[in-house]
């Protein structure tokens, strides 16, 4: 774990949703906002320590803003790739039990 967040840090995660359900990960609603989010904070990080730590302008602060916008943003895209989840589960749940209910009204005929 690092105290700030890195691609590092979301990488790992993104790459096993997108490699294992790649439906989810298209349908997912405001997935471009996400993304351009992200990395626009991952591109202010040096930006940020640049200030803070070799001109002497910026102060932890701007750290604290970084990390707590990055990981809400994350926070929101898992999120909405939850609920896609969860709607797909209960889809499919609900068509094990029409064909359930199919099997048992031609079982009983």
């Amino acid at each position: 774990l690092s105290p700030y967040p890195t691609l590092a840090d979301v990488s790992f995660y993104l790459t096993l949703a997108f490699l294992v359900y790649p439906k989810y990960m298209t349908s997912v609603r405001g997935g471009f906002i996400y993304v351009y989010f992200s990395f626009g904070m991952l591109f202010l990080g040096p930006v940020f320590y640049f200030s803070w730590t070799v001109s002497g302008t910026g102060n932890a602060n701007f750290f604290y803003f970084l990390t707590l916008a990055f990981n809400a943003c994350q926070v929101m895209f898992l999120g909405q790739f939850l609920t896609q989840g969860m709607a797909d589960a209960k889809l499919r749940l609900d068509e094990m039990e029409k064909e359930a209910a199919l099997a048992v009204a031609k079982k009983e005929d």
